[in-house]
């Protein structure tokens, strides 16, 4: 093309070497990722993750009476039937 001058080699490397650190993030380290799952009696329920802070449990402080907390009714046979089928 007309009016149009190269690269120099130094740009051409920075763009070379960007390219190939993009490469990098955009490809999994690994064909696989995630390991097998164990046989059946090897294997660990599922891990369930409760947020207890106004959620299932509210927790309040009060110069009167210092730290107060109260649970919500039916949580302990809420978290007695969720541990049949979690790691709660």
């Amino acid at each position: 093309m007309i009016g149009v001058s190269p690269r120099p080699p130094a740009e051409l490397r920075i763009i070379s070497k960007t390219h190939r650190d993009k490469q990098v993030f955009r490809e999994p380290a690994f064909e696989k990722i995630l390991a097998d799952k164990p046989p059946e009696p090897f294997s660990a329920p599922y891990t369930l993750l409760l947020d207890l802070e106004d959620f299932l449990v509210h927790s309040e402080w009060t110069r009167e009476h210092g730290w107060r907390t109260a649970k919500r009714p039916g949580l302990d046979y809420f978290l007695g039937y969720l541990t049949q089928y979690y790691e709660v």
